[in-house]
């Protein structure tokens, strides 16, 4: 579940809107329900986090080009047969 709290001119929580993966919602922030959500842990103050993600684009990125280089491999064998 992702959210977003936006703040009026005084920095005040004042709306939130609300992705569950479902159905996204967007509604009056509400102190009693929504007040979790200003709590939360960011990843993006985790160095870690982004790092880790870095590196699970490139083993991405160097799978998807072996992928490529053998198709390529492969069809260079066929022409030169």
């Amino acid at each position: 579940m992702s959210f977003e709290i936006l703040r009026d001119s005084k920095g005040k929580p004042s709306h939130v809107n609300i992705d569950d993966g479902f159905m996204m919602t967007s509604r009056p922030y509400d102190e009693d329900t929504d007040g979790w959500m200003d709590h939360q842990l960011s990843p993006h103050d985790f160095s870690a986090i982004s790092f880790g993600r870095e590196v699970e684009w490139l083993v991405a990125e160097v799978n998807r080009l072996r992928r490529e280089n053998f198709s390529l491999e492969r069809q260079l064998e066929l022409l030169r047969r």
